[in-house]
Order: C-alpha cells, then sequence, then structure tokens
C-alpha cells in the first residue's frame, strides 16, 4: 500500500500538472486568439450596461505581461494579461445634444475647436489596461495600470439640470464582482466643460507627468 507520504506527493504532483496545462491552454488562447472576434459581444454588453451606444471601432488585442511592475514578491513573477484596444467611442445618452450648440454646429464663438461631436461623451485613440489573473479566482478584478493615449471627453450639463455623466442604474441582482485600479496615465488627452446653468464652456489639456523622487525638486 502507498504511504500517505507518497500519495499527497502524487497528488500534488497532478495538481501541478493541471495548472501548467490550465496555464498553456490559457497562454495558447491570449496569443492566438483573434480578439476582434469578440468585439460584438463587448460592444452589445457595454452599450447594454452603460443605455448609450459604445463601440471598439479598431483592433482589440490581448497579451501576457511578466513581470508584474508594481507588484513585489511572488506575486511580481505571476503572469497577468494586458488588454488593448483600439480607438473607443461613447455615446451620449439618447435625445441629448450639449449646451452652446444646435444640430452638432457650434453656436458659441468661444467654444475651443477641437471638442467632441454632439453625440459623444468621449473618444479614446488608445486604451490598455493590465489585469491580474489571481485575484478574478474571487471575483475581484485587479488592474495594475489603465494606460488612455488621445482621450477626448466632453462632459455636459444642460439648463434644466440634466448631464451626459450619470449613468442610469439597471435593475436586478447586485454583482458580487469588485474592482480598483492601482494606476492612471494619460497622454494627450483633452477634457471639455459645457455647463448652462453657470454659462461655462471649458476646455484643459491632460497629460499625466512621472512622480518626482524625493529630495529633487520639480
Amino acid at each position: 500500500a502507498r504511504s500517505p507520504a507518497r500519495r499527497a506527493a502524487i497528488w500534488l504532483l497532478v495538481a501541478l500538472g493541471i495548472v501548467v496545462a490550465v496555464l498553456v491552454a490559457l497562454g495558447l488562447m491570449v496569443a492566438l486568439m483573434d480578439w476582434n472576434r469578440a468585439k460584438p459581444w463587448v460592444n452589445d454588453k457595454v452599450s447594454e450596461a452603460t443605455g448609450r451606444h459604445f463601440a471598439i471601432e479598431g483592433d482589440l488585442s490581448a497579451r501576457w505581461t511578466w513581470p508584474q511592475p508594481l507588484d513585489e514578491g511572488w506575486r511580481r513573477w505571476v503572469p497577468g494579461v494586458t488588454v488593448q484596444a483600439e480607438r473607443l467611442v461613447m455615446g451620449n445618452p439618447a435625445g441629448f445634444t450639449p449646451p452652446f450648440r444646435q444640430d452638432g454646429k457650434k453656436t458659441n464663438a468661444k467654444e475651443p475647436a477641437d471638442l467632441l461631436d454632439a453625440d459623444t461623451l468621449a473618444r479614446i485613440d488608445s486604451a490598455t489596461a493590465s489585469v491580474r489573473l489571481l485575484p478574478l479566482l474571487g471575483q475581484y478584478l485587479s488592474i495594475d495600470t489603465v494606460a488612455l493615449t488621445g482621450p477626448q471627453v466632453a462632459l455636459a450639463r444642460m439648463a434644466d439640470g440634466t448631464n451626459n455623466w450619470t449613468f442610469e442604474r439597471k435593475d436586478g441582482p447586485k454583482s458580487n464582482w469588485r474592482f480598483d485600479v492601482d494606476r492612471l496615465v494619460v497622454q494627450q488627452g483633452v477634457l471639455g466643460y459645457a455647463d448652462a446653468m453657470k454659462d461655462l464652456d471649458l476646455q484643459a489639456r491632460i497629460d499625466t507627468t512621472e512622480p518626482v523622487a524625493p529630495g529633487l525638486s520639480a
């Protein structure tokens, strides 16, 4: 008869073999899968959840991330996945027209030339998100870094107080999933804000700067 220690060793080897097989399968899936086939499903789910048009108009891809740049110890060497999407667009709520515009045309001479179209809340040239895998087992979406290139966001509020940044809550059971983002990096961003209640029409350019090391002046 096999000793308990030998049986435990065999089960451990079997478990390790299963883990290796799963990692290999995941690696092949991430490396070989055409993620653009998932775009219609992603677009539909996000549009349904937000109640407004959403689309990934460019490529959708994924790659392994290893080692993890923001982790320490053994967690640094656990592979993660970085998802990248090109040319994302999020529309305004149906029937919403930002102030100072009529039929999508500017009616305020002071309005910046590169604010978004009347039916668009946001456009992003490129977005990447690095996801840790282990927390997914506990229904926890832990994102290492979100990097946005060329985001253009146009927030707007009408004279009656309605705005385009409030999303309607959907009825149904509360999800057990949680998520957080450790770091947000923005390059060549533009933020516009039009407020008919306060007669404001502003624009700002946004770029993330590297943190200053202790002892050094900015």
